[in-house]
């Protein structure tokens, strides 16, 4: 081997052990740090927080006992039992044993269980039907829960997604949709929706995006498709492939700029990082939204459904008149003849 490459390894050798050294003897010389002192005992330390916890009476205990004997619910027990919380009354009961049902019914309520599992009958129903037979012995009265035990006994499955319980809901689905005037459960969705923007006092037939998009600028003041998707916590996916709209008509933004709800200043702002690293000379200014000078938030209130599309038509063809100049008045369709527009012209 050459010895002038063997010298300077043996030289780096040599300045290695060295460095080592040194820092052995500092580490050496380094006094020792002080053992940190015990800890004092909890709540004996200085301003600490007294724990003040009240035992349970012999009284109280024979109370639970007898409450849960009789079946009656935790509200009734804390009824008679001022002072406690429901979570030391479920403990309490814990530590009693009596957190599960201990009375079981016998055979009598098994036959039961296993007559109406079969008829896919869920747990509050024979649990009823079991109460209205005996009726007039309170003691013997259970809950659900006690019948899923003697089920579970019983090797039996749960009849939770049955048919018969799919038509049930279906059915209650069905009578609550009547007693609101709905068709299904979308229009209580579209309803639902509606109000809530209406109550924001923007058109009732815009989209809930649109609405919380127009509310977050009304509140923020002008701001970038990026700020808008930081605040909505939605993913920013450049400028084009950022709040899709799922319906006809590109992005949120473009719906609500044909409808006159909104302004777009082109490459108003400065892009944060560009002019550095792989961006340099590229995005160099961004849009920013606005909302127009010539509308204002009304809270109206809806008073009857309408059709949702063609409002959605009509606001349209008055936004292609608002982005041209012209004022807009757009109020929802349905709202009280004595209340203003969601959003109504500004006088100049």
């Amino acid at each position: 081997m050459n010895p002038s490459r063997i010298r300077p390894q043996i030289d780096r050798t040599f300045r290695t052990v060295d460095r080592l050294n040194r820092e052995v003897a500092a580490l050496l010389t380094t006094p020792a740090r002080p053992r940190p002192t015990r800890r004092p005992p909890r709540g004996t330390e200085p301003h600490a927080r007294q724990i003040r916890r009240r035992h349970w009476s012999a009284a109280e205990l024979q109370l639970v006992r007898d409450g849960t004997a009789a079946s009656e619910t935790p509200a009734q027990l804390l009824a008679r039992l001022p002072g406690r919380s429901l979570s030391s009354l479920y403990q309490v009961r814990i530590l009693l044993g009596l957190g599960k049902p201990q009375k079981l019914m016998g055979p009598e309520l098994d036959a039961l269980i296993r007559r109406r599992h079969a008829e896919q009958w869920c747990g509050a129903e024979i649990a009823a039907e079991w109460n209205a037979l005996h009726a007039d012995r309170p003691e013997r009265r259970v809950c659900r829960s006690a019948v899923a035990v003697h089920r579970r006994a019983l090797g039996l499955v749960s009849n939770r997604l049955t048919e018969r319980q799919r038509e049930r809901v279906g059915a209650k689905t069905r009578e609550q949709l009547a007693a609101a005037g709905l068709p299904s459960l979308a229009a209580l969705h579209r309803k639902v929706i509606r109000e809530r923007i209406a109550a924001q006092g923007w058109p009732a037939a815009l989209r809930w995006r649109e609405a919380q998009i127009l509310s977050l600028i009304w509140e923020r003041g002008p701001l970038t498709k990026r700020e808008i998707c930081a605040a909505l916590g939605t993913p920013f996916r450049g400028a084009k492939g950022t709040l899709k709209a799922n319906e006809k008509g590109g992005t949120y933004m473009a719906t609500l700029m044909r409808r006159g709800l909104l302004v777009s200043f082109r490459r108003a702002v400065r892009h944060p990082s560009c002019g550095a690293g792989h961006r340099a000379g590229q995005g160099r200014n961004v849009d920013v939204y606005s909302l127009p000078l010539t509308i204002e938030r009304r809270k109206v209130t809806i008073h009857e459904p309408h059709d949702e599309r063609d409002e959605r038509e009509r606001d349209a063809g008055a936004g292609a008149a608002g982005a041209a100049g012209g004022p807009v008045d757009r109020a929802p369709a349905g709202a009280g003849a004595d209340e203003a527009a969601a959003v109504a012209p500004v006088a100049a």
